[in-house]
């Protein structure tokens, strides 16, 4: 660092200088040493530079009176220890310094007390930015380990809430209709689930691997957060029990149809649904004649067409 340094220590000179320095070896006012005891207990200390700009004041050689003017052109300094305490006068008192290059100088003691000390930093800079760049380190392990704690708990939680939900690994569920390559109302095998829990914001995403005739497939069933949605809504593609009972009155036919993802004339839009899946866009129109439904499957490139309900037609 280069230093430039002026130094002021007083008005006019009108008196002679102090020939023999007064160390604190050499004096023995015990009033004086009481009242300067806060100054001298920086001796020893040791200061370093900063690499920005500071303003404080060194000269050769202490004086009573007088002032002079020490310019260090291109001389670099790093450091300083203070070594000794000189008491003048109660308006006079000097630290004796070493810099690091070995070269001595003082400074006004009570100016330094009160402007010097906090421009300096009482360690290496590099140990400092050592010490700094460890605690971030540290930090950051810190954070990383409470998030993945965090995430821990959270895929605890979610994995109870699609237990409570008929989901867990072992358990069958059965397809409402045809996704992930599955028919409607073939039975799967939950043979693996992973979550990918975030911590903000408190939402997950959740896929299964589901397996239906020695296939599997995996099942991605969204990202909700287990705060504020309703997992149900977003497990609506399965059946958690077997919805045989239920879809046995549709007769031998329609679930052939179904199981082979067809559709019949005479169909309830619920059972095409089934075989078929949701439609792309539904219109509907109606009149004395009873409801009229056209079903847009835009993947099929086909359409549906209902008559109150009932499946009376389509068309590629």
């Amino acid at each position: 660092m280069k230093i430039i340094v002026i130094i002021a220590l007083c008005a006019a000179c009108l008196e002679g200088c102090v020939s023999t320095p007064i160390t604190s070896a050499n004096y023995s006012d015990m009033n004086a040493k009481k009242s300067i005891s806060a100054l001298q207990s920086r001796v020893g200390n040791q200061y370093w530079f900063p690499t920005r700009s500071v303003i404080i004041s060194f000269i050769e050689e202490p004086k009573k009176w007088g002032y002079e003017t020490i310019s260090y052109d291109d001389y670099q300094e790093k450091s300083f220890s203070i070594t000794d305490f000189l008491w003048i006068d109660e308006d006079h008192t000097y630290y004796k310094v070493v810099f690091g290059s070995g070269k001595v100088a003082w400074t006004d003691a009570f100016l330094f007390n009160l402007q010097g000390e906090n421009q300096l930093l009482r360690e290496d800079p590099k140990i400092a930015i050592r010490k700094e760049i460890e605690s971030e380190i540290q930090k950051e392990k810190e954070r990383a380990a409470k998030e993945d704690e965090e995430r821990k708990n959270r895929t605890i939680e979610i994995m109870e809430v699609l237990k409570k939900n008929g989901i867990s690994v072992g358990s069958p569920v059965w397809m409402q209709h045809p996704k992930y390559g599955f028919t409607g109302l073939q039975k799967v095998l939950i043979r693996k689930i992973s979550i990918t829990p975030d911590i903000f914001p408190i939402s997950s995403e959740v896929e299964l691997v589901g397996e239906a005739a020695g296939v599997e497939r995996p099942m991605k069933i969204g990202t909700f957060s287990i705060v504020r949605d309703d997992p149900s809504d977003y497990l609506d593609t399965f059946y958690v029990s077997d919805p045989e009972k239920k879809t046995a009155k549709w007769g031998k036919a329609v679930l052939k149809a179904i199981h082979e993802s067809k559709v019949m004339i005479g169909m309830t839009d619920k059972q095409a649904m089934t075989s078929w899946g949701p439609p792309n866009q539904i219109n509907r129109s109606g009149g004395q004649w009873g409801l009229h439904e056209q079903w847009v499957y835009g993947d099929h490139g086909q359409y549906l067409y209902f008559e109150n309900g009932r499946l009376s037609s389509w068309q590629n």
